[in-house]
């Protein structure tokens, strides 16, 4: 079966921290899969379609997280427990822009 995706993913879990509009709270996940175009998110709740999340990820290999405003595409329930959230990046910000973190 041909892959459909418009974008490369890097095939490695990151640590991320998340938190989503109407929200005071941070949390911490993982993300699954990482592209340009977005990411694969494990996240203890089930988050609707199209709510905008301020998100922080953090590369091994290089220094300082990144910080990305992104929309939840879809969501569902993840082996084992927990959710799968795909999220589309919508604008990579400064930490300064993102007054959350």
């Amino acid at each position: 079966m041909r892959d459909k995706r418009r974008f490369e993913r890097l095939g490695k879990n990151l640590p991320v921290r998340h938190r989503t509009d109407g929200s005071g709270e941070i949390h911490g996940s993982e993300a699954m899969d990482i592209s340009t175009g977005g990411l694969r998110l494990k996240t203890k709740e089930q988050m609707s379609p199209g709510r905008t999340v301020n998100l922080e990820v953090s590369f091994a290999e290089v220094e300082g997280p990144y910080f990305a405003i992104g929309e939840v595409v879809w969501s569902s329930p993840a082996p084992g427990g927990g959710f799968e959230t795909g999220i589309r990046f919508l604008r990579i910000v400064t930490r300064d822009q993102l007054s959350e973190f």
